[in-house]
């Protein structure tokens, strides 16, 4: 199996586990552990887009310049959106605070899931149903 396959695969997993995580979570520890298969499942998608990427000919070398390149190429359709995932889970992984943590938390349920399940159809060209 190829790299980006392996990759992919990896990222519907987590990703998959993560909208269960969100759908369920309720208390503080529910919610820091759906905080942490966020943080899990968006490293396995920048590298997923970062491995796309190389195949287009576009090497980057960053989350930030993964992200950018993605919506320049119509794989990501909100850059802002995109920058506000990479600094929330910048965050969620060096800082504590509760009242943002669930901040984050909130946007990961209402807008990062739907993102990451989008952007994932436009990588491997499928209906967004996966």
């Amino acid at each position: 199996m190829k790299r980006i396959e392996q990759v992919r695969d990896d990222f519907v997993r987590a990703l998959a586990a993560l909208e269960d995580a969100t759908k369920v979570a309720k208390n503080d520890l529910e919610i820091d552990g759906a905080l942490q298969r966020f943080e899990f499942t968006f490293e396995l998608y920048w590298k997923l887009l970062k491995l796309h990427l190389a195949g287009e000919g576009i090497i980057v070398n960053s989350p930030k310049q993964c992200l950018k390149e993605s919506f320049r190429l119509q794989l990501l359709t909100e850059e802002e959106i995109g920058l506000q995932m990479l600094d929330d889970r910048n965050m969620t992984v060096h800082l504590y605070d509760r009242r943002i943590t669930r901040e984050i938390f909130e946007r990961v349920k209402s807008l990062y899931v739907g993102m990451l399940r989008d952007s994932l159809a436009k990588i491997v060209g499928e209906p967004r149903a996966l």
